[in-house]
């Protein structure tokens, strides 16, 4: 590793982390255990860097896995509104 520039696995680690959990907790995390310090802005910018040129039908859950999570976490007290599920339903059709 060279003086004063990180590697590429490091971007990548900490942009990870950032999709798991907030800025906050992946700033603390990513320090304790990798032992270096990111500033929740420098995560931001990464996290940017390395989603450049993704849409949201590469990074978006398939509309079955949406339904499943939405139904998991409404413990069937309401019925839960989901807004880009049929969005994405439609995009995927078209690229058929």
């Amino acid at each position: 590793m060279a003086a004063g520039r990180k590697q590429f696995a490091v971007p990548q680690a900490a942009a990870k982390l950032v999709a798991e959990v907030s800025y906050e907790t992946a700033h603390v995390s990513f320090t304790d255990l990798a032992g270096i310090s990111l500033s929740t802005e420098r995560m931001h910018i990464l996290t940017n860097q390395l989603a450049k040129g993704l849409g949201v039908l590469d990074v978006a859950p398939l509309p079955h896995e949406v339904v499943g999570k939405t139904m998991a976490v409404s413990n069937g007290c309401h019925r839960p509104i989901r807004m880009f599920a049929p969005y994405l339903q439609r995009q995927r059709g078209a690229k058929k």
